[in-house]
């Protein structure tokens, strides 16, 4: 008996704990809505393969897809898998292997007899191999073949017959997305939970997930030219063994490339038109010597002529990016490379040294270095003036003391601050707040951000109203100052307006960690407050939660650089803090209760952190004796 959209629902809800906008366009079908789940829980759910294989799979696979639901969804979901969003974006970032990768790939997987899954683990090389062969596959390249024909070899027919379905359930996948590209990843709840704290620790994310489009296009001309190339190097073998007088022809020829053929001792025995006119000499004056008099002498006194010649030996080749010498003795920036050149029954012939001068590349980043520079020091200077602490005794009737670790000197220069700032009728607002991003337009923006929040709490002193006008004050900025740059405004914040007369606390939350109270007759209190980061979706609304503090109640406010504490692939979390804050409560002072908290994080990720650390805690004595 065939099943209403509402009972398939309800079975989809149970399975996943919500019910994803991948199926909303298939509700108004039951028998389509039906067939796509089957295809789900098959293919996907039950599929035995490893959870984590699947995932990094569907997220890599899914940067084909033209529309970014299946990407970011799958993405989010490595997270609580153990990935960080770092090695999500590298994962994501890797582009598709080339021939010669296949080559060792299908090498490595012929090697084992049988295959066992729990060798699948994550990093191993059994994992990436099979990964790259499974992606072949996927994108149907000139190696798609032999690949296939090693996983049969490899996998059981049961093992090989899931992973046949899995491929095609992700084609269908984004064959079904790509007919439906108004379904919204911002409505899944994977990338509601998961996205914006990644995006907050991994800034490049945004980017990845903005341009991957323009990324896989770019991958595809590059490995067509790779090919070209690969194409190229084969003919030129064939020309060295039919003619040594068409390679001399065609090495001649080249004006914009010095091409330069050694013997097996490495002396320049042919030196093209190109050499002559990037190095100055001509033949005559080289033929013979040895190809270290073209190295600096820093160069030639460290040996690396030597180790140049040693490593194309060994491996085939040898990349080339260093100064060198022309006869007059200026230097040039040379990109080039050394290969080792052997015969069909693979004894070496000589080397090819080819190299380009690329001086006015080297001298433009060398410049584009000393603005980086120069924008870093102007951005530590401002990230200084934003974490400014408050003195001493500056909020009758609360005492307030911050603490800021960044990850790394670079990291100093980002988006996380904190903020203390009186209010009117004896209230006082403090924040805690992580902007997306590094450098100079990140610490702009965290100014911008922190000032413009002041502005709306001094006129209307109320958390909810305030990040709404905050939130939509972020998404026009992004509109019209930033159109092609989506995200580039994401701010995950947490906030509190505290009445000093009476001890009531109104919280507001943006995508960040609840604030905590620490009783001061015993026990913790996690406010009750939640909300999406800021600088998403100009319609959003936040909510309030109103508690009261007592007297010798601490407030205590965090970015998730505490929280997210790495020890391996477990995370300090947020019960961890608790037990961190509550083992430091006998110190009694805000201070040394702040430290401890801070090196205790700090000791549980063996002494680094992995992103910046910001932490407010704030004790309530109750009204204060004058106004």
């Amino acid at each position: 008996m065939s099943r209403t959209s509402a009972q398939i629902q309800e079975e989809i809800v149970g399975r996943f704990g919500f019910f994803p906008p991948f199926f909303e366009p298939a509700l108004p079908s039951p028998s389509v809505l039906e067939n796509l789940w089957s295809q789900t829980v098959f293919a996907y759910l039950d599929n035995p393969f490893p959870a984590l294989f699947k995932e990094k799979l569907n997220a890599y696979l899914s940067r084909f897809c033209v529309v970014p639901y299946c990407m970011v969804c799958h993405s989010a979901t490595l997270r609580p898998l153990g990935m960080t969003p770092s090695e999500v974006l590298t994962l994501l970032e890797t582009p598709p292997p080339i021939d010669l990768d296949i080559d060792a790939h299908l090498s490595r997987l012929h090697e084992y007899s049988i295959f066992d899954m729990d060798a699948l683990v994550a990093g191993s090389p059994l994992e990436e191999s099979l990964l790259a062969c499974v992606v072949a596959v996927f994108l149907e390249g000139e190696q798609a073949l032999r690949c296939r024909s090693e996983l049969v070899h490899l996998l059981s027919d049961d093992l090989y017959n899931h992973l046949t379905a899995y491929l095609a359930y992700i084609k269908t996948c984004h064959t079904w997305i790509e007919m439906h590209p108004e379904v919204s990843y911002e409505a899944d709840e994977r990338a509601k939970e998961h996205l914006g704290p990644m995006l907050a620790q991994e800034p490049a994310l945004a980017a990845f997930f903005r341009d991957y489009r323009s990324k896989t296009a770019s991958e595809r001309e590059h490995r067509t030219v790779r090919e070209v190339q690969q194409a190229e190097r084969l003919r030129a073998d064939r020309a060295i063994r039919e003619s040594e007088e068409k390679l001399r022809l065609l090495v001649e020829g080249a004006k914009d490339y010095a091409m330069i053929m050694l013997d097996v001792e490495g002396c320049i025995a042919s030196w093209n038109a190109g050499a002559e006119r990037i190095l100055g000499y001509e033949d005559t004056d080289v033929l013979g010597l040895s190809i270290a008099m073209i190295f600096t002498e820093s160069d030639r006194t460290a040996g690396v002529p030597e180790r140049e010649i040693a490593r194309a030996f060994d491996v085939g080749k040898a990349n080339d990016e260093r100064w060198h010498l022309r006869k007059d003795g200026s230097q040039f920036w040379a990109d080039g490379v050394m290969e080792a050149l052997r015969d069909e029954d693979g004894f070496l012939r000589g080397y090819a040294k080819i190299l380009r001068d690329d001086t006015k590349r080297k001298l433009l980043e060398e410049a584009a270095d000393a603005i980086h520079a120069r924008e870093h020091r102007i951005a530590a200077t401002l990230q200084q003036a934003l974490l400014m602490t408050a003195p001493d005794n500056a909020f009758p009737g609360v005492d307030v003391k911050t603490f800021y670790e960044p990850a790394s000197d670079e990291a100093l220069v980002g988006g996380d601050f904190y903020d203390v700032f009186a209010l009117r009728d004896g209230e006082v607002a403090m924040v805690v707040a992580d902007v997306i991003g590094k450098g100079l337009r990140a610490a702009a923006h965290t100014a911008q951000i922190k000032y413009a929040l002041r502005a709306f709490l001094r006129e209307y002193p109320e958390p909810a109203i305030a990040l709404d006008r905050l939130n939509g004050y972020l998404c026009e900025s992004q509109r019209l100052e930033y159109p092609g740059d989506e995200m580039d405004l994401l701010v995950v914040l947490s906030l509190v307006v505290l009445d000093t007369a009476t001890g009531e606390a109104n919280f507001s939350v943006a995508g960040t960690e609840p604030p905590l109270i620490l009783r001061a007759g015993g026990g913790v209190e996690q406010v009750a407050a939640n909300g999406v980061p800021l600088g998403i979706q100009i319609k959003e609304r936040f909510s309030v939660t109103t508690l009261r503090l007592e007297p010798g109640d601490i407030l205590l406010m965090a970015t998730d650089g505490v929280t997210e504490a790495r020890q391996g692939r477990e995370f300090l979390g947020y019960d961890g803090m608790v037990t961190l804050a509550v083992n430091a409560l006998p110190l009694e002072r805000l201070a040394p209760i702040g430290a401890a908290i801070v090196e205790g994080a700090r000791a549980f990720a063996g002494g680094k952190f992995q992103d910046d650390v910001c932490l407010l805690l704030a004790r309530f004595h109750g009204a204060p004796t004058s106004r």
